[in-house]
């Protein structure tokens, strides 16, 4: 399909243009895509991305030297030439997804509470002046442990997000 437009005035090309980048931006797929971006030191979720044409333009702007997107996707056939600098995850689902996510934050919880733990420990046999830290964690082993009830009590009946592209050579 060919438009021509040679006959529109500058002004009309950018509200037909602006038409046409809504029309694109509010197209919906069908598929997930959770987009966690990391970019100087800021990480928030980009929310409304619905096709892979508005995911391709996050990732090229976030695509290494201003940031990083982290993708989680239902959409296991994003297109030849799909390009992202960060990792690029299917999932089942978002349920499985929420699933995974709040198990891989708890165990990542407590085994950094543990660390901390035992650099506490560690410190508390060294002079004041060459400590760490002078303060003491605020964190317990009753805690931990509490963490540790906590996960088992999670449900494990999601399947992890896959690698993309293995997921993509694996078809």
């Amino acid at each position: 399909m060919k438009l021509d437009v040679s006959n529109l005035l500058l002004n009309e090309l950018v509200e037909l243009r602006d038409i046409i980048n809504g029309m694109i931006w509010e197209y919906n797929d069908g598929h997930i895509y959770i987009c966690k971006v990391r970019s100087y030191g800021r990480n928030w979720e980009e929310k409304g991305i619905t096709n892979v044409k508005t995911l391709q333009e996050l990732c090229y702007e976030y695509c290494g030297e201003d940031g990083i997107v982290d993708v989680y996707t239902t959409n296991s056939d994003l297109g030849e030439g799909f390009y992202n600098y960060g990792d690029t995850k299917v999932i089942k689902s978002l349920e499985d997804y929420e699933k995974w996510s709040k198990h891989k934050s708890l165990t990542f919880n407590i085994q950094r509470v543990e660390q901390e733990l035992i650099d506490d420990a560690e410190d508390q046999e060294r002079p004041f002046n060459q400590r760490r830290s002078h303060f003491r964690t605020p964190y317990t082993q009753e805690m931990v442990d509490e963490l540790k009830e906590d996960i088992k009590n999670l449900p494990m009946d999601f399947e992890p997000p896959r690698n993309y592209f293995q997921y993509e050579d694996a078809e």
